[in-house]
């Protein structure tokens, strides 16, 4: 498994589009609990399903209703944790992590949305290796994966030819030294994001 398939996600639904790295019989289902007026039960249930054995895990998350029994002490229904979760997909062939996009303001939505309607669709920070100086220089990047295949790795460094062509290409815009985007606060991203899943994680989608 030189290359396995590695996913960053901001939502338990987005699970339905991620593959195993082991079977191509195994694949995830996530439901939403919706409570029909008698408090008895919502959540999220996520299952691990596979073609000839069923179903191999299930679990609720954002579970609450009369059908579930609280800690006596904390008053908390306990569930499993997101890494709980993220490990047991693993085991799967699932390679999963789970990253929440805070709340953007209108203004940095509106320009991911602008930098979407360009053509890109991912959006990270880059490392660039130039061999002159033997050194490193991380950039903010928003590209194309058809055209940089390999800058969905999240670990993935490139040197400075292939970051150059990117960019003359129109396979990637270098964002960094940009005004509007130093106006933004872009912390939060230490992934490789879909900005598409930004825009509707933040109210702004379709």
């Amino acid at each position: 498994m030189a290359n396995p398939l590695r996913y960053n996600i901001s939502n338990w639904f987005q699970l339905t589009e991620c593959r195993s790295n082991t079977s191509a019989d195994l694949y995830i289902t996530v439901k939403q609990v919706i409570d029909d007026g008698s408090h008895r039960l919502t959540g999220i249930v996520i299952q691990v399903q596979h073609n000839q054995y069923g179903t191999l895990f299930a679990c609720m998350v954002n579970a609450d209703g009369t059908l579930l029994v609280k800690d006596e002490h904390s008053e908390i229904i306990w569930e499993f944790t997101t890494d709980d979760i993220t490990k047991i997909l693993e085991t799967f062939g699932f390679y999963v992590t789970f990253h929440i996009n805070q709340h953007l303001s209108g203004d940095q939505i509106s320009y991911l949305i602008t930098l979407s309607e360009l053509g890109f669709d991912k959006l990270r920070k880059l490392l660039v290796f130039y061999s002159n100086t033997k050194k490193y220089s991380e950039f903010l990047v928003a590209f194309n994966v058809d055209k940089c295949p390999q800058w969905i790795k999240n670990d993935y460094t490139c040197g400075a030819k292939e970051f150059v062509e990117a960019l003359q290409y129109s396979g990637a815009m270098n964002l960094t030294d940009l005004k509007q985007t130093k106006g933004f606060d872009w912390t939060w991203l230490t992934y490789v994001a879909n900005i598409d899943d930004i825009i509707e994680d933040n109210g702004q989608g379709e």
